[in-house]
């Protein structure tokens, strides 16, 4: 992510959520500085309670993950209403393109960068995500509803 955003060509800011080894948030960071994109960076640590309405105070949120098996921030932040950008790795990437909730890309910089820069272009699709994407999550990850298919799953394996 932090290779891409030289690609990207508009003012943007990019939040870091989560904390880690201080380590390697030292080497992110010096990355940031090595990249001339420090100014842009706003690092806002572990987030707990408020951070629904972090993610709903963003324009896009990016998962370019090398091995996400599911994504609970991908529902996380469409229940915001926020939009996502995730790679073909991310568990929820099918989900996501199927459903018109967000987009891919591939797992380099050029790729990143340049599908930044094709979003910002798309505002009306951007405010129908912010519009559409909540009431969609609810739906289709609706705790009931997760049970039962989770109970014909079992019992389909069960019953072979």
């Amino acid at each position: 992510m932090l290779d891409a955003l030289p690609f990207v060509t508009f003012p943007y800011t990019l939040t870091i959520a989560g904390d880690g080894d201080s380590t390697y948030i030292n080497t992110l960071k010096a990355l940031a500085e090595k990249n001339g994109i420090a100014a842009n960076m706003n690092w806002v640590g572990f987030k707990s309670d408020d951070k629904f309405g972090m993610l709903a105070g963003q324009d896009l949120l990016v998962l370019p993950s090398h091995d996400e098996n599911f994504g609970n921030v991908i529902i996380e932040s469409l229940s915001e209403g926020t939009a996502v950008l995730v790679s073909p790795f991310v568990g929820l990437a099918d989900y996501v393109t199927e459903n018109k909730l967000g987009w891919q890309c591939e797992l380099n910089a050029a790729s990143l960068g340049n599908n930044i820069n094709f979003i910002i272009g798309r505002p009306d699709e951007l405010t129908a995500i912010r519009k559409n994407a909540p009431g969609k999550i609810r739906t289709d990850f609706d705790e009931s509803r997760l049970v039962k298919k989770y109970i014909n799953l079992y019992n389909n394996i069960i019953n072979g």
